[in-house]
């Protein structure tokens, strides 16, 4: 395929047609020359170089030019791991780079570790287990920061709340105010139940005995100041002495079986007139 193109002389300024070629293999054109393959100068290197013959080459050329290459996927990047998930080691590596990355920061704004550290305080419940005196001589130590007794009894006071150890007082003694509730919780961590009063020291105390890992404990629902007598546990069965409320407010009334099993027995050694005896139950 060729193709006509004007041109003008240089020295006598005649125009003049100028015959040039087109290649075979690309879209180029070039003056023809003889014995020079149907192939423009770029082609033609090419085609020298490729190992094909001609009409290959050829035919390659006129396909469609390949689409050009995608760019690069990104490698995606890992998701880091909660602290917790990860083993001890590496662990102990992000450690190692918090204290090296606060230390860092510390030292561009000029502020010492201790001045913004504050040290860790015990929760109130923590402290139930030490007596009054035991916290009051913590307190002497100024590094030492425990909550004060305000925030105690509201302490015990919430979780006398959510353990049914709320208690009553009568003149004497006290009780707990909802000890259906609190026989019931003691039923589902123990493998049995014994009921049973005893006397000593100028007190009388009524409970429950329960198990807990294998070791036997006293849980007290009534305690009054006096002996076991007659006449003082004749006193017990006094009308409003002891006025329950929550899940006992509704006395003698049971939901269940073992609810009216369970009271029975708090019942009759609360207001029994004799002395309290022992009773061993499943809950």
């Amino acid at each position: 395929m060729s193709g006509q193109r004007t041109d003008v002389c240089v020295a006598c300024m005649l125009v003049y047609a100028r015959v040039q070629h087109q290649c075979e293999a690309c879209p180029r054109r070039y003056p023809p020359t003889r014995g020079r393959l149907p192939l423009c100068g770029p082609c033609c290197t090419e085609y020298k170089h490729s190992g094909l013959s001609l009409a290959a080459f050829i035919e390659r050329g006129r396909l469609p030019a390949p689409p050009p290459p995608l760019p690069p996927v990104p490698a995606q990047q890992r998701v880091r791991k909660e602290y917790e998930e990860i083993g001890p080691t590496q662990q102990w590596k992000r450690r190692k780079q918090a204290r090296a990355a606060v230390t860092t920061a510390l030292q561009q704004v000029g502020c010492p570790l201790d001045a913004i550290h504050s040290p860790p305080a015990p929760s109130p419940a923590e402290l139930l287990h030490l007596s009054t005196a035991e916290r009051e001589r913590i307190r002497t130590v100024p590094s030492l920061h425990i909550p004060s007794e305000q925030t105690m009894i509201k302490c015990k006071e919430q979780l006398a709340s959510t353990h049914a150890t709320e208690t009553g007082t009568f003149a004497g003694g006290a009780y707990l105010t909802d000890p259906l509730r609190f026989v019931s919780v003691l039923c589902a961590q123990s493998s049995f139940i014994a009921v049973g009063g005893d006397a000593g020291g100028g007190r009388c105390v009524l409970g429950v005995t329960y198990s807990v890992a294998k070791v036997q404990r006293f849980a007290c629902l009534l305690v009054y100041e006096g002996g076991d007598s007659w006449l003082e546990l004749q006193d017990c069965r006094a009308e409003g002495l002891t006025p329950f409320v929550g899940d006992s407010a509704a006395l003698p009334a049971a939901t269940t079986a073992s609810h009216s099993v369970t009271y029975s027995i708090i019942l009759f050694h609360l207001r029994a007139s004799a002395l309290a005896r022992t009773c061993l139950f499943s809950p």
